[in-house]
């Protein structure tokens, strides 16, 4: 797989990859570690991707990787699309979301489902230090899902997503980016290789209510 990372094509989600683009993110966080809760419909599907937009990264015309770009209030493009493939669903995980989706006034109930403006904005108490550092917390977008296939890690894949995801960013006007990460060394370093501040460090505690 030498330079793997000049043969990757980069698409934004359409609606034509888009199930596939959920079912490699739920592939990618439960193999071979569990991140993710299983279920039986195969799908990582959550509350803010109805307020989203995602790349996804192709080697051969298979999706290998994923992220997404969460949004404060923007839906996204393909709702009615994404609310089709929660309808189908069957297992109990989704229950939530499928009622949510099923009953009218789709935008206002998953908005309600929804923890905060921003999942990790909500979790770690951002707002104010967002607001500190210049950055309207309306304003903001938070990345996810940087998940990678397991036979393609170790190939620079996850820097790849984390630059497209920064630009997509910046195409939709964001005025800041906010991310979340497990409390290793080793990805703490890697987003500050890429010009992140780990924020956590300087004093700000997970709020266990909001996330």
């Amino acid at each position: 797989m030498d330079d793997l990372t000049n043969k990757i094509i980069i698409k934004e989600v359409t609606n034509k990859n888009l199930l596939e683009y959920l079912r490699l993110r739920y592939y990618a966080y439960t193999n071979p570690n569990k991140y993710l809760d299983e279920n039986s419909d195969g799908l990582d599907i959550d509350v803010y991707d109805f307020f989203s937009r995602g790349i996804t990264l192709s080697h051969e015309d298979k999706i290998i990787a994923t992220m997404r770009m969460v949004t404060t209030d923007k839906p996204f493009p393909l709702i009615e699309e994404l609310t089709s493939i929660v309808q189908a669903t069957k297992d109990n995980y989704f229950k939530e979301l499928r009622e949510a989706v099923s009953n009218g006034s789709t935008i206002e109930n998953l908005k309600n489902l929804k923890k905060g403006l921003l999942p990790t904005a909500s979790y770690f108490q951002l707002y104010n230090y967002l607001r500190s550092q210049g950055s309207e917390p309306e304003l903001t977008t938070e990345f996810s899902r940087n998940a990678v296939h397991p036979d393609y890690r170790g190939n620079g894949i996850a820097s790849t997503s984390l630059l497209a995801i920064y630009k997509l960013g910046l195409l939709h006007d964001a005025k800041g980016i906010i991310g979340s990460c497990q409390d290793k060394d080793k990805e703490k370093n890697f987003y500050r290789k890429h010009g992140y501040t780990v924020v956590q460090e300087a004093g700000v505690q997970a709020n266990y209510f909001n996330g």
